[in-house]
């Protein structure tokens, strides 16, 4: 049987190579490659027709989450596989940060063990809800002219007007509507279907000003177009959290990924090459997939009771220092030099929950943890902490922005071996010492168990409350035996 795969990527060309390697290793198959047009990706498809000279590459288009050019980018790879010399009974959609977890073997084998199927998430929202929440048919119903992301308040009002205008659209041939997951295995024939639907021009126009299009267009057509006995669960094996953050999926995700029924999964982190390299063999060569560790065991780090699950019984010093003012002069570095001063020991980190990177300061980044992982490190914090926990048998120091305190507070306020370190500035305007003055009452109200605050021109301070704080005798029983 002949695949297909449409991939919408973002990412360079080194960062989806694994994925391309793999999906083109049977020379029966087909790929199509889109790249955004946000970015600039010449260099990338000169080395994709140098590398992979049989791979389709896709007219470009800019997308923009939510908007209806993440439909056309789909058309377009839809139309680049169907103009092609290839004929691929199935087709599946891919991201650049999917991979597959099963061998080729054996997806090919259940494709043809349904063959007729389509496999496609078609959730009637008539039933029930879909999302948890948010817009579903107003997606549709309304017109959307801004983006949700870009200007939150301006896409609000105008929704806001529309419902007290009762604006209620319909789809351009009245079919019912559909919502589901992006991502789909289809056959070349409906997928010829729906490239016919999709050139008619209300449909067209109608797409335009339509919201977040890509998880409820094809979805409607499939169970519009096909007999709904025949629509069957996709592939794709993914997770968010409640904030709709995406899990990255590393090497130690693979007992998850091997109870899956899917056949793919995503998001998977590029940086971690053994994770890659399982699964390239799996696909390729049908091997089995080794297993990190057994399903209910937790991991102990040295002796002092921190486990994979998280950081609840990690015991030793962890110090972390409030900063309101994000560009201040006050480096961890100077910082670093007051903690040694306590155990030279203890790690110095930098802003590790930074918005934009990792800051590591003076210490290695983690395993998996490249300094711009910071959807990794998003997903999970206390999933992130215990990772920096399995490699501080001593201890360790961060620095954390007023603006991210909020998070990391609710989860370490009731530990007793936290301290925070509200690092006070010179203020020298009415709006600095108000900002000032609310941070402290904010930091007293939600009760930090252990909560100082200290001057940046003067770290002694800081130095005597740590030895003050912390048991001597204690803390040297606890890192001892290290």
């Amino acid at each position: 049987m002949k695949l297909g795969f449409i991939i919408l990527a973002h990412e360079p060309f080194e960062k989806i190579r694994p994925l391309l390697s793999v999906l083109t290793k049977n020379k029966n198959d087909v790929v199509a490659l889109h790249f955004d047009k946000s970015t600039s990706h010449e260099k990338d498809i000169e080395l994709v027709k140098e590398c992979y000279p049989n791979i389709v590459i896709v007219n470009q288009e800019k997308v923009e989450w939510g908007e209806p050019s993440i439909v056309d980018a789909t058309l377009n790879g839809i139309n680049a596989i169907l103009d092609s010399e290839f004929s691929p009974e199935y087709i599946t959609l891919l991201s650049g940060s999917c991979f597959p977890i099963k061998s080729r073997c054996k997806f090919e084998e259940y494709l043809l063990e349904n063959k007729g199927s389509e496999f496609i998430e078609c959730h009637d929202i008539s039933n029930s809800r879909w999302v948890k929440s948010g817009l579903e048919e107003k997606r549709w119903q309304h017109y959307h002219f801004v983006n949700w992301r870009k200007n939150p308040n301006l896409f609000g009002f105008i929704d806001s007007l529309q419902n007290r205008l009762k604006i209620n659209r319909k789809f351009p041939f009245g079919n019912k509507m559909y919502m589901g997951t992006q991502w789909w295995t289809l056959s070349y024939d409906t997928l010829s279907k729906i490239s016919m639907v999709s050139n008619d021009k209300k449909i067209k126009k109608f797409l335009k000003t339509t919201w977040i299009p890509d998880e409820f267009y094809f979805q409607s057509l499939v169970a519009n177009l096909i007999n709904n006995e025949l629509i069957s669960t996709p592939h794709m094996h993914y997770k968010f959290n409640d904030f709709g953050i995406p899990k990255l999926m590393t090497y130690f995700d693979l007992n998850e990924i091997t109870r899956s029924d899917s056949f793919f999964c995503r998001k998977v982190n590029h940086n971690d090459s053994v994770l890659l390299e399982c699964l390239s063999d799996t696909y390729i060569k049908g091997t089995s997939i080794p297993i990190p560790y057994k399903e209910d065991e937790l991991t102990p780090v040295g002796n002092k009771g921190v486990f994979n699950s998280g950081i609840v019984d990690y015991k030793l010093p962890i110090i972390i220092v409030i900063d309101a003012n994000s560009d201040s002069h006050c480096s961890m570095f100077d910082i670093a030099q007051v903690i040694s001063g306590f155990d030279d020991r203890i790690k110095c980190y930098g802003d590790i929950f930074h918005h934009n990177k990792i800051y590591y300061n003076v210490e290695d980044e983690l395993p998996l943890y490249n300094s711009d992982d910071i959807h990794i490190r998003d997903y999970s914090h206390q999933g992130f902490l215990s990772d920096i926990s399995s490699h501080a048998n001593y201890g360790f120091c961060f620095k954390l922005s007023s603006r991210h305190l909020l998070p990391i507070a609710d989860e370490l306020s009731s530990h007793q071996n936290v301290v925070f370190f509200d690092l006070c500035h010179n203020i020298n305007s009415s709006e600095d010492i108000a900002k000032s003055y609310d941070l402290e009452n904010y930091l007293k109200n939600i009760k930090l168990a252990n909560y100082f605050r200290c001057n940046e021109e003067d770290f002694l301070d800081l130095r005597c409350d740590l030895i003050k704080f912390y048991d001597e005798s204690m803390y040297l029983k606890l890192v001892g035996d290290v």
